[in-house]
């Protein structure tokens, strides 16, 4: 399992990651890391971003299953189908 973190010495934005990503993998929001909307398409892949990470958007794509939300981050999902699974955060 890979660690891909978001900032300016790794990717740059969350798609850039997730098509990196594999099954299993774990992208990371650098602090402070805001203002994304990324369609997502692996599956059981984990998000993790601190408080300060804000303005983060996920679409889930009819199929896409087995998302896990870490940290504190409020990050917004909107499952294209209602079918799939996400886990954690429930962004408060």
């Amino acid at each position: 399992m890979a660690n891909f973190i978001i900032g300016p010495d790794d990717y740059l934005t969350i798609a850039a990651a997730i098509d990196a990503a594999s099954q299993g993998d774990t992208i990371s929001l650098s602090s402070g890391y805001s203002d994304e909307t990324v369609t997502v398409t692996k599956n059981d892949i984990t998000i993790f971003g601190s408080s300060s990470s804000h303005g983060i958007a996920l679409v889930i794509t009819d199929g896409a299953s087995g998302l896990v939300l870490s940290g504190d981050a409020p990050i917004n999902v909107t499952d294209s189908s209602s079918d799939d699974t996400v886990f954690g955060n429930d962004g408060d």
